[in-house]
């Protein structure tokens, strides 16, 4: 493993870097160092937030100095504590592809020289770890896009993007929680909800778990989300041996 590099944030975080790029071991090295360090319960780490590459922890400065500070947090991200193989989560989302519900379908099959049908194989055929969440609550950021569907993003974000967009922009592709603007292609939309305030788990997808998106037609949207409506429908989850 790369060195660990750790840069300030301001008087009460610091940024623990475990490596330059976007890759599921590096990823994995943040998500094994966040669970380390939440599990020893510090009574001077006030919030932990890991990211692709590295981890944002903030600190209460009046209960431990920066030299003190690195040098927790040096030993734990060096040398995290041994764990047993895991199982790789993976869930499945439903998603209707193209039509009103992906009008940005067509461009991506002119931009890329492949047939409407084809784009959606290719999306479908890979399954996408979770690298992080944010931007909004809920927003799950994937990785794994098959390069065949780079395309650009939007030259002028769309001020509204519904809740359950699929959306591919760049190199990533991810899934809109909820209604916010946006500046990636709708391709398609999940009658799931990713973010659900009212339930007593409110987020439906979190970091290092991983999606497998099932193209489906208008009638089982239809279904599916008159059963998540009235809180009768389960997502499928099963598991498998961990990738990394």
């Amino acid at each position: 493993m790369p060195a660990v590099e750790f840069l300030p944030a301001g008087d009460m975080a610091v940024v623990v870097q475990f490596g330059e790029t976007v890759d599921p071991v590096i990823n994995k090295n943040v998500r094994q160092f966040c669970s380390a360090l939440a599990a020893l319960k510090l009574d001077w780490v006030t919030e932990i937030i890991p990211t692709y590459r590295s981890a944002l922890v903030y600190y209460d400065c009046a209960k431990i100095s920066w030299p003190e500070m690195l040098e927790a947090l040096g030993g734990l991200a060096s040398s995290p504590p041994a764990t047993s193989p895991e199982r790789q989560k993976v869930l499945v989302i439903p998603v209707q592809y193209g039509g009103d519900k992906g009008p940005d379908l067509p461009f991506v099959a002119q931009h890329t020289g492949l047939d409407e049908s084809e784009v959606i194989k290719i999306h479908t055929a890979r399954k996408y770890l979770v690298y992080m969440v944010g931007f909004s609550p809920g927003y799950a950021y994937m990785g794994g896009l098959d390069p065949r569907l780079f395309v650009p993003r939007l030259g002028t974000p769309r001020l509204t993007t519904p809740a359950g967009a699929v959306v591919i922009g760049g190199t990533q592709t991810g899934i809109h929680p909820t209604e916010t603007p946006g500046g990636m292609r709708i391709i398609g939309v999940t009658p799931l909800k990713l973010f659900d305030p009212s339930s007593e788990r409110p987020f439906l997808v979190e970091a290092g778990i991983t999606l497998e998106l099932r193209a489906i037609d208008k009638d089982e949207y239809v279904r599916i989300e008159k059963d998540v409506a009235g809180g009768t429908f389960e997502p499928e989850v099963y598991y498998e041996p961990e990738r990394v």
